[in-house]
Formats: structure tokens, sequence, C-alpha cells
């Protein structure tokens, strides 16, 4: 590790595709005793909006009572929640984490969240608030489908990249095309990762594609046993299914069954197909990262995964914390 590295904050990260055991992995890292205190904070789009329990599997409030989490349940379905917010807020929670002598483990499947907190932001043009005005009140006269339609009818590759219910990112997409900047994807996968925000051992996990879908479905099926309609209805009696948070997958579906333009059956299809589908999206963007350490895991016997990325851990966490003596020393 170069000397310039020991004096930077350092945090450990596992990101993966959903249903691959982050969250069961992380908090069996935080029980291990050979390890420093870890405190955990959640690097997931969804889980930072509240009354979204079922449908975003958060972890338990008994296990976040045991060990600390982090930017979960922090903002109502309505906001709405940004890369940059994120960042700012997870930057906050590491300096009071490593304030207490512990470790911070940043957990979760969104890779822009974790590129932006370790790498900072691309240039990207703002937003331009005349044309967001104009597409979200389409959006309050239509709904998100129609709104990926005007995306799909300009701009077809880009409009496969984004699920046809996720408004905000379809605002965003067309906001690009309006503005004449169109190269958003490009800029980001471009990103020259100069200047290192943070010391991070980044793992990236890696579960059999076949026992990752079938882990997706049976997921799927569980939250509807857990009561995921009920959660859904209970939240459009405050919040519009246009909410930012009523957008994501498992919302929007369980929205139009209750609107009943398809069956709770149907609904469910579509939830474990799109599920499925982000799954293959997240891995695409991993692959992509640098410096990340891929990680097999099977997440039904962790017990072999636990081992090796607790030795990485450790070592690492010596290494800089013996690194930052010295140098304080001289």
């Amino acid at each position: 590790m170069p000397p310039s590295e020991y004096m930077k904050p350092l945090t450990v990260i596992i990101a993966g595709p959903t249903g691959s055991g982050k969250s069961s992995l992380a908090l069996a890292l935080a029980r291990s005793s050979s390890l420093p205190p870890i405190e955990i904070i959640s690097a997931d789009s969804r889980q930072v909006y509240r009354g979204m329990d079922i449908g975003t599997d958060k972890v338990p409030l008994k296990e976040r009572q045991e060990v600390p989490h982090y930017l979960i349940d922090i903002i109502n379905p309505d906001a709405r929640y940004s890369a940059a917010d994120f960042t700012a807020d997870a930057d906050r929670c590491i300096q009071e984490i490593l304030a207490r002598r512990s470790l911070p483990l940043v957990v979760g499947g969104t890779g822009l969240y974790l590129r932006i907190l370790t790498c900072g932001l691309a240039a990207l043009p703002g937003s331009k608030g005349v044309l967001r005005n104009k597409y979200q009140r389409f959006l309050e006269l239509n709904d998100a489908q129609a709104l990926h339609a005007l995306l799909q009818e300009r701009d077809q590759e880009r409009s496969k990249t984004i699920h046809a219910t996720d408004s905000y990112r379809i605002i965003r997409a067309l906001e690009l095309l309006d503005t004449g900047e169109t190269d958003i994807a490009h800029k980001l996968d471009q990103h020259a990762f100069r200047d290192r925000r943070y010391t991070t051992l980044k793992f990236v996990l890696s579960v059999d594609r076949k026992k990752l879908y079938t882990r997706i479905d049976e997921r799927v099926d569980q939250m509807i046993s857990r009561g995921l309609v009920q959660e859904v209805e209970n939240l459009l009696r405050s919040f519009s299914k246009s909410a930012p948070g009523l957008t994501g997958i498992g919302y929007s579906q369980i929205c139009r069954y209750l609107d009943g333009d398809v069956t709770l059956d149907e609904a469910i299809r579509l939830i474990r197909r799109d599920s499925r589908r982000y799954a293959k999206r997240q891995l695409t963007w991993f692959r992509k990262e640098p410096d990340v350490i891929w990680i097999d895991h099977d997440p039904e016997d962790q017990s072999r995964c636990l081992d090796n990325i607790s030795q990485r851990i450790r070592r690492f966490y010596e290494e800089w914390h013996n690194g930052r003596k010295s140098l304080r020393d001289q």
C-alpha cells in the first residue's frame, strides 16, 4: 500500500447483485471476534425509504439494533435521493465510525452510489428545472410506462438500460437528450478514477447464476407471503404510485395489480423477471469497476467465503493502521 493511502480514511465495501447474500454476510463479519468493531452503511437506493421494508428486504430491526446500520429509513417514499446525497451522508457516517475506532463496512448493490463514494463525481450536466417540470407533469397525467415509451422513441438503446417504471432515470435521460448531452453513460464509464477518496477494500460477491435466480424467485415468493401487497396498500394511502420510492421493482408491479391492470400471479411473474434482469445489470456494472476482488459465494454455506474475506479485511486494516502510525511517528 503506497504511503499516501495510509492517510486516507479507510472503508471496506461488500457489493453484489440482489439476492447474493450481502446483508447476511455483513452481519456475520460484524459478529466476528477476529475483526475490529464493524458498523454497516447501506448502499441501497431503495432501503433509504421509510415504510418500504418487505419489498426492499431490509435487515430486520432486531439485527440493526445488534449491529449499527446507517442510511436505512431516512426519507419518505415521495422524496428523491441522489448519488450525491448518498455520498454526503455516507462520508459523514464513515468519519463518525472511524472516530469511534470502528470499521465502516459499506454494503449494497447500487453501483453508482459505490462508484461516486469511492471515486468522486464525474463531470455531468446539471438538471434543467423547466424540462424536469415538463416531464413530471407528463408523468402525473400518464404513467411511467408512457414516459418510457417517449424515451424508447428517441433513444432505443438507452431505453433498454432503464427499467420502464424508473421514472427518475427516464426523466433524467430525456433531459439529457433535450440538452444535447447524450453521452452520460460514456462519461460515467470513462470516469478517470484519479482522485481516490478512500483507502478501500472492495469485494463483489459472485453466486452461481442458476442458484442466484432461484434465490431471487424464492425471495419474491417470501415477500408476497410476508405481506408485500398489504405494505403497498398502506403506502398508497399516503403517497402516489408515481412517488420515487414506489416506482421500483416489486412496488410498481403490485401497484399495477392493485389498479386491476394485471393479476397477482402476473405481478409476481413480472417481479421475478425484472429482479433477475436487474441482477444481470448489476453484474455487468461491477465487471467494469476497478480494483474489485471477486469472491465466489454460496449464500447457503458462507463459511468459506466468510473466512476468506475476514482474513483479507484483517490484513488490510492492520496494514492501514500500522502505516498511519508510522507516518505520524516520523
